[in-house]
């Protein structure tokens, strides 16, 4: 595996010095041309301003396991990411959300097909279809966004380091573990521009990054740290109490000393007799599951002290409002981690949804981000990472939604079977109305418009036919068409075929379509 830290220097060779320095030129300069020189960072003479009120507590040369003004460590939040099973299960879904929506490399500019283009995204695929290229030796891409999503969740940052070949191009994308990686500020709480990044192991300072080397990232930051905000860290009081209450719940029922039930015998019992009786009671029954069916006669004065009051475990609706809380947290619904009867208005299939469109979303707008920087060091600004989140409607779906709109009049036959890739069929321009419902056609004209009122037997398919040869018309200016077509009805006389037919010939936008129809059909 390869190193991160710098190697010892070799035996000075003039001749690789010259190759060295060529390929570091070439690659400076393809890193300037692609916008992917980094930023100078802000300092206390040009903006006049601190970066939040205690700069000096995150300069101080510490390990950054703990983060100053935090309640608890790096440690315990992972510590409790474990051991609360309900905020595992949400990290772990997050994961299969993740892995489950498609990743595509595209041109930002659709209508960019050249061969340039198409060559670059080749590459890019094969940089992450390449074992090794995320995460190092012997690690899928699955792998890599494990890790990273891993310490997003918990850490609250992800931490990448890009080992680049001599020519400053990507060669692997290593992971590496966020609580060892520190932000360096100056006084002022700004960035140190030489090495904004420290990282600390076992307490000691062992390295400094540039932000060229080093990629530290997360989707929760604050104005008054350099570093950002874990969700774990807003669920500690709601992962204490559940703890607990888990704990109060097993103890019950291994540690309790509350008997299954109390039965009172009669006063005059002496406790020898008392006990005598429990043991020939309890031998009665022992192994004999059929015996315990029977009716059986006890002598006069017994009664049930104390029923058996808690069949279910304490603290049930606390659990699940504790559940519910981490849930909201986490951007995941309940029925996504197997609480199927967690639900409120929405089915469970709409909650799956719901998981994708809000929790994952952030989590795919960061990797979207780390990609994007993987292409512009690659040499490839022009493309762009994009994840498909929308589900495709099933077929079941679309054929119902098909039906309605041809059984309302909204679409023909022809229509429907044309979104579907068919055939048109004869017959099918015909707009099928619902036998209670009257229509309105908007080239109907008004008494004061017509002049005279034709006869509703004759004028009705008349209209009806002009309807739809104004729609096909209409569709060809919209395709970049002209708008002169035919169209076959027996409603449309010769004399107004023709009329039409040479009037389309010169009408150039929409408008003059609708026009010329409206003229006619009055």
């Amino acid at each position: 595996m390869v190193s991160i830290f710098k190697p010892r220097p070799a035996p000075l060779d003039i001749e690789a010095l010259k190759r060295d320095v060529t390929l570091a030129v070439v690659g400076e300069v393809e890193r300037v041309l692609s916008g992917n020189r980094p930023l100078q960072s802000p300092s206390r003479a040009s903006v006049g301003a601190y970066a939040f009120e205690n700069p000096l507590d995150y300069r101080v040369a510490q390990s950054p396991r703990h983060h100053p003004h935090a309640v608890v460590t790096v440690d315990t939040l992972r510590r409790v990411a474990d051991l609360y099973d309900v905020l595992r299960a949400c990290i772990n879904h997050l994961k299969r959300e993740v892995a489950a929506v498609p990743l595509s490399v595209v041109a930002r500019d659709g209508a960019d097909d050249s061969p340039a283009t198409a060559a670059a995204i080749e590459e890019c695929r094969a940089f992450l279809e390449v074992s090794g290229g995320l995460g190092g030796f012997g690690r899928r891409r699955s792998h890599f966004e494990s890790e990273i999503l891993e310490d997003l969740c918990v850490v609250g940052a992800a931490a990448t380091y890009w080992h680049e070949t001599r020519g400053g191009r990507p060669h692997q994308v290593l992971a590496v573990d966020a609580a060892t990686i520190k932000p360096n500020v100056d006084a002022y709480g700004w960035p140190v521009d030489e090495a904004p990044y420290e990282q600390w192991v076992q307490g000691v300072r062992v390295a400094e990054f540039s932000a060229a080397e080093l990629r530290y990232d997360g989707i929760y930051p604050v104005t008054y740290s350099p570093y950002f905000k874990s969700p774990v860290e807003y669920l500690l009081n709601t992962i204490n109490s559940a703890l607990r209450a888990d704990d109060w719940n097993r103890n019950w029922l291994t540690d309790g000393n509350i008997p299954m039930q109390i039965i009172g015998l009669p006063p005059d019992w002496s406790v020898e007799t008392t006990k005598e009786y429990t043991d020939y009671f309890d031998a009665l029954l022992a192994g004999d599951s059929g015996a315990r069916q029977k009716t059986k006669f006890v002598p006069g004065g017994f009664n049930i002290l104390q029923q058996h009051s808690r069949k279910d475990q304490d603290f049930g609706e606390f659990e699940l409002w504790l559940l519910r809380r981490t849930c909201a947290i986490m951007g995941v619904s309940p029925a996504s981690i197997g609480f199927a009867g967690e639900q409120y208005k929405v089915s469970q299939e709409n909650s799956q949804g719901l998981t994708t469109a809000f929790g994952v979303g952030v989590v795919l707008y960061f990797l979207k981000a780390f990609y994007d920087e993987l292409w512009r060091r690659l040499g490839h600004p022009q493309l762009e990472t994009r994840r498909a989140t929308a589900q495709e409607e099933d077929a079941e779906s679309r054929a119902r939604r098909m039906v309605a709109l041809v059984q309302s009049g909204l679409k023909t036959i022809n229509e429907a079977r044309a979104i579907e890739g068919d055939d048109p069929v004869a017959g099918g321009d015909v707009l099928l109305l619902p036998a209670a419902i009257v229509p309105f056609d908007p080239l109907l004209p008004t008494a004061a418009e017509a002049g005279r009122e034709e006869p509703e037997s004759n004028a009705a398919p008349r209209l009806h036919a002009l309807r739809q040869w104004e729609k096909k018309a209409l569709r060809r200016v919209k395709d970049g068409n002209a708008a002169a077509c035919g169209f076959d009805s027996n409603h449309i006389g010769e004399n107004d075929r023709n009329n039409v037919l040479n009037r389309l010939a010169v009408c150039a936008t929409a408008d003059e379509v609708r026009a010329l129809f409206r003229e006619v059909a009055a």
